[in-house]
């Protein structure tokens, strides 16, 4: 991935109006999961789809999504709508993905979502729906072991439901999030313990845990379901 050079700050204008309503949170004061408005100064692009914002409190990363093109510059105080995420040890390491930004000069950028693409290693068109089919002969992978890039299966109860398309496993070693693609509807519920068949993503983000694009998932029924990877308009 390319990395942008730093710079420093120069003076803007306060940061402008958003569209969302409620009251802006300070960045110290974040929680993961929750849906927040931030308004601050960029404070540097650290990459072609992340950048640095702080506010009186402190700062905090914003990641737009690698299929926006970077929109503001170091100085600009802007606004930004996203859900906080939160990995890394006692979930201390804390980014925002951004799906709104509004600019000094009142400029609404709704960004396109983060991941309406396939990766490479998916398999493009794959039908989807449930089999009887139970994993066979599967190594089970503890959660902590997980290693970027390897394909692996792993067991344990989802903890919570992150978006439409994503959850969280935990098993006893950890907690990892699981994407299964924006074609298919949430197969799994609270509380069920499921296993997953997937690939660790390969983004490199340092202090971020990767997290797991599923191929398939075994309900406590025994069912497999085998979800859709990507598609030709994509």
């Amino acid at each position: 991935m390319a990395k942008w050079s730093t710079w420093a700050a120069s003076p803007r204008p306060a940061a402008p109006e958003s569209s969302a309503t409620g009251s802006p949170s300070s960045i110290a004061d974040v929680r993961p999961y929750d849906t927040v408005l931030l308004r601050g100064t960029v404070e540097r692009v650290t990459d072609e789809d992340e950048f640095r914002l702080r506010d009186d409190s402190g700062a905090i990363g914003v990641y737009i999504g690698w299929r926006n093109a970077m929109p503001v510059t170091a100085g600009d105080a802007i606004s930004v709508v996203g859900i906080v995420d939160a990995e890394g040890p006692g979930g201390l390491v804390r980014e925002v993905y951004a799906h709104e930004i509004t600019t000094a000069d009142g400029r609404r950028i709704d960004l396109q979502p983060r991941r309406q693409t396939s990766r490479p290693s998916e398999a493009r068109g794959q039908p989807a729906g449930t089999q009887p089919t139970p994993v066979a002969d599967a190594a089970i992978t503890p959660i902590r072991d997980v290693r970027r890039g390897q394909s692996v299966a792993l067991q344990g109860q989802v903890q919570r439901l992150r978006d439409t398309d994503e959850f969280v496993l935990r098993d006893d070693t950890g907690t990892i999030i699981i994407y299964i693609g924006w074609r298919n509807r949430m197969p799994v519920s609270v509380g069920q313990r499921v296993t997953v068949i997937g690939t660790a993503d390969d983004d490199v983000i340092p202090g971020l845990r990767p997290e797991i694009y599923a191929s398939r998932i075994v309900l406590p029924d025994g069912r497999t379901v085998e979800l859709i990877r990507g598609g030709p308009d994509e």
